[in-house]
């Protein structure tokens, strides 16, 4: 919308661990950030144009490097984040999940933090501790959006939309990391920094009354 607008918008997919940009915008992962933290590839060469908003462009994750919370807290990144300011009228960070060190670490360099959560996939206790997270790194939260909202089919036919009454979780893991402690994962809530919940089973929870 900003784009469409006469805005001229940069998404840059920051997460180095698990990246999904490249994979909803159908867009080649060939290269992008982790190259030009490598100087292998200059800015202007890793961004895209997607679809036909001319004033969008993306940078995706490139090849995934070993230490991308190292990378993001670097002098380098300030750089590349000057740069893109120079590029750009709004630059756009999709981070990693909130429960690893990358978020925080961004979250000091941007001029504010979007939270997306999905709706009865994260408790309210792991929301508090995500706020603090982002209290005690000094960022300027701009809000909480909901994503995924479920929709269920009602008894005549038609859709409903419903919040799920019941929120739970066990707890936030980096995916593989009960195998082998390495990889990263998304969130069910996502963060606007954001991260995976794996959750316990729970009742399913009953629509109203049409």
């Amino acid at each position: 919308i900003m784009a469409q607008g006469g805005k001229r918008v940069v998404l840059l997919d920051a997460d180095l661990r698990r990246p999904r940009v490249h994979h909803f915008l159908n867009l080649p992962n060939r290269f992008g950030l982790s190259d030009v933290f490598r100087e292998q590839l200059s800015l202007d060469a890793a961004l895209q144009p997607w679809g036909e908003v001319s004033n969008l462009q993306v940078i995706t994750s490139g090849s995934l490097p070993p230490n991308p919370a190292e990378l993001l807290n670097s002098a380098r990144m300030d750089q590349i984040l000057a740069d893109l300011q120079g590029l750009a009228d709004v630059v756009i960070i999709d981070s990693p999940p909130v429960m690893v060190t990358d978020p925080s670490v961004l979250s000091a360099r941007v001029d504010g933090v979007l939270v997306v959560i999905q709706p009865g996939r994260v408790n309210a206790a792991s929301i508090k501790a995500m706020l603090e997270q982002f209290r005690r790194a000094d960022a300027r939260l701009l809000g909480i959006v909901l994503n995924r909202i479920p929709r269920q089919r009602s008894y005549y036919g038609g859709y409903r939309y419903y919040y799920a009454p019941y929120y739970y979780a066990s707890h936030y893991y980096m995916d593989g990391e009960k195998r082998n402690g390495s990889r990263g994962s998304r969130p069910g809530g996502r963060g606007g920094l954001f991260g995976r919940l794996r959750p316990r089973p729970t009742p399913q929870p009953t629509p109203d009354e049409p």
